[in-house]
């Protein structure tokens, strides 16, 4: 050890053969008061120690040299990389999200402003409305197509739409156009 810092209710102290800082909460307690920041492989990594002081925790936070961020895991691919559930939003400060779950609170804005359009790609079945959606889109409840529907309250079951609906088609010219043709039966 070349650095130690001593406090009433704390130390700091360097360790290991990697550049690092230990920091410990000296009150008393159990796991989760000491801390590792340590520089290896030219990556900074925040995690947890157990009070003995023997083994890891959790490696919390991830910053590599080459801008990628891993919260919960030591190897992120990418420029931010989740190892378990991720809230956004005061509702979600103390919910415990299930691995590969992410909740937000209020809007989710895809592209470069709130205000910009973008594209979102879903994986598996959608819900609106609903927890467990059984095909590619549920909706419960009421839908609305277009802005001049955008603050109206749709009553359940039913869709409404501003404009031609085509069937068939991309380029519907009326109210409902279905192409080719139309067969109907009575029973």
């Amino acid at each position: 050890t070349k650095l130690v810092v001593s406090g009433d209710n704390y130390n700091i102290k360097s360790i290991g053969a990697n550049p690092a800082i230990r920091i410990k909460d000296t009150l008393s307690g159990t796991d989760l008061k000491v801390w590792d920041i340590i520089n290896s492989n030219q990556e900074l990594t925040f995690r947890t120690v157990n009070d003995a002081e023997t083994s890891v925790l959790n490696n919390v936070l991830n910053l590599q040299r080459n801008g990628n961020v891993g919260i919960g895991t030591t190897a992120p691919g990418s420029k931010l990389n989740v190892s378990g559930g991720a809230g956004i939003g005061s509702a979600y400060a103390t919910t415990a999200l299930s691995d590969g779950v992410l909740a937000v609170a209020s809007k989710l804005s895809v592209g470069s402003s709130s205000t910009s359009t973008g594209v979102a790609y879903f994986n598996g079945n959608v819900g609106i409305g609903t927890n467990s959606p059984g095909s590619k889109l549920n909706v419960s409840g009421g839908a609305a197509i277009g802005s001049s529907y955008a603050t109206s309250v749709i009553s359940d079951g039913n869709l409404a739409i501003a404009g031609n609906v085509g069937i068939g088609t991309t380029s519907p010219g009326a109210n409902l156009e279905i192409n080719p043709t139309v067969t109907a039966t009575a029973d």
